[in-house]
């Protein structure tokens, strides 16, 4: 009984060294199993893949208004007033649109002339503005790519208006054959006319 006894003792003395060993075995891969998963997905605990940025999307913010779709802010002091000030007359719609021209704002000034034209403004109040839209600016509106289609139709209401308001436009074409002469007195002739009736019979013959 020495020899084998002993070796009996020594393996139950082991055993629950063994047992203990195991299960701190298996407790130790489990949490490095657990780790290692957290690891290779930090943003997401669940096990959903992240996003692609690697940053988790930001929550929309409900109290945050959306401005993806929003205009841009407009930066020229002078058209922004122009712009708050919201003009509805004919004549502060012209003086409007003879600015933004000025400026080069062909957009705001289709703007303009899109409620000039809307606003179905009588010949009364549409030929007095040859006073700030002169046989130039007409041309200019007219011709101008940028500022069609509203351009030309402006143009052609307020030359219609002309020619509905001053009934003294009928001898423009007498005026016209005076120009062409060949006669220099019959050309100041044609040019004192032209002085006498005013901006509204150039516009006409343009």
């Amino acid at each position: 009984m020495g020899y084998r006894s002993n070796a009996i003792l020594q393996c139950c003395a082991c055993t629950p060294k063994r047992a203990l060993f195991s299960r701190l075995a298996t407790i130790f891969f489990g949490i490095f199993f657990l780790s290692s998963a957290a690891i290779a997905q930090p943003n997401n605990p669940f096990g959903a893949p992240p996003n692609a940025g690697g940053a988790p999307a930001a929550a929309p913010n409900p109290g945050q208004p959306n401005t993806a779709d929003a205009p841009a802010q407009e930066t020229d002091l002078a058209i922004k007033i122009l712009l708050d000030q919201n003009p509805t007359e004919p004549q502060s719609l012209a003086e409007a649109i003879r600015t933004c021209v000025q400026l080069g704002r062909e957009d705001v000034a289709r703007k303009f002339m899109r409620t000039l034209i809307d606003g179905n403004f009588d010949a009364t109040q549409l030929a007095p503005l040859t006073d700030v839209l002169d046989a130039v600016v007409l041309h200019e509106l007219a011709m101008e790519e940028e500022l069609q289609p509203e351009g030309a139709q402006l143009s052609n209401i307020i030359r219609q208006a002309i020619k509905q308001r001053y009934d003294d436009t009928s001898n423009l074409d007498q005026i016209l054959t005076l120009l062409e002469s060949d006669k220099p007195s019959e050309q100041q002739l044609a040019i004192e006319e032209l002085r006498r009736k005013g901006t509204p019979s150039v516009i006409a013959l343009a």
